[in-house]
């Protein structure tokens, strides 16, 4: 896992005046200035000409929903323990408090758009001062590059290829994105399905798919099923557990594709086996 860089952008202005008069003792009754603030936590980055992020602020004295440019904006607010949850808006993607969703239809998952998301828990204290709060932001989606290569007697009927994987996450919590914050491997997700693959094949003979996932379920299985059509609407099917083929999606060179590269064998009676497959980020491996 590449070393993380906190990257601090902060816009600065002159500090507004409270908008209270502070007149009890513990000035509880009384709005304190703070300035929130997005950390990028590598290799997280905003999108290109991407619109202000949306913040929720969740705590004891009340709660709100925002708005801010991606570097941070000021507020004031009541002093008390609040949750700072922001994210880019997402096609396929709703949040409710710290948990994604995708969109999806019986189980089979949307493609989430790439976006970063955070969340912090801070306590806004009794201050004149500007008080900064910091929000993480990660990144939220990684893509899975699947490449097949066909060997055997019956490569040349070859028409269509097709396939799913499971036990990847269909919801889960903000903190468990690229990489999870606490480290973990195999974060867990909320509800988690499967997400559909069509392959093209290339002019190097190996077949590609690519989905944008918003994680795997560390407490499932990932099981890789293929479909290959032949002439004569023939086709045959192979399971393949990549279960532990997955175990560095989260963690290792986050901000390139996973790509497992498979290479199946057809004999002249349909019949599929694996001979040989491998899998890391796509900056170290080539499949040829």
């Amino acid at each position: 896992m590449k070393d993380r860089i906190k990257i601090i952008l902060t816009i600065f202005a002159a500090a507004a005046a409270v908008s209270c008069v502070k007149q009890t003792p513990d000035l509880s009754d009384c709005e304190t200035g703070i300035r929130l603030l997005f950390d990028w936590i590598t290799p997280a980055q905003p999108r290109e000409g991407t619109s202000a992020l949306n913040v929720d602020i969740t705590g004891d004295n009340g709660d709100m929903s925002i708005t801010s440019p991606i570097p941070g904006r000021e507020l004031d607010i009541l002093p008390g323990l609040y949750r700072f949850t922001a994210w880019e808006t997402a096609t396929n993607v709703t949040i409710d408090g710290t948990v994604l969703t995708l969109s999806s239809a019986d189980g089979t998952a949307s493609q989430p758009q790439p976006f970063t998301a955070g969340t912090t828990t801070d306590t806004v204290e009794n201050t004149d001062d500007y008080q900064q709060i910091h929000v993480p932001m990660y990144q939220q989606t990684r893509d899975l590059v699947i490449r097949l290569q066909f060997i055997g007697d019956g490569i040349s009927l070859i028409r269509t290829a097709s396939g799913t994987v499971s036990g990847i996450a269909l919801s889960r919590e903000v903190v468990f994105g690229f990489p999870p914050v606490d480290g973990r491997i195999r974060p867990q997700s909320i509800t988690d399905g499967s997400i559909g693959y069509t392959f093209t094949e290339g002019t190097d003979g190996w077949f590609t798919g690519s989905d944008t996932l918003l994680g795997i379920d560390g407490d499932s299985d990932q099981i890789f099923e293929v479909t290959v059509g032949f002439d004569d609407d023939i086709s045959t099917t192979e399971s393949v557990d990549i279960t532990s083929e997955m175990n560095g999606f989260h963690t290792v060179d986050v901000d390139e594709p996973w790509v497992i590269s498979i290479t199946l064998s057809i004999g002249a009676s349909f019949e599929m086996s694996i001979v040989d497959w491998y899998s890391g980020a796509e900056s170290w491996l080539t499949a040829d």
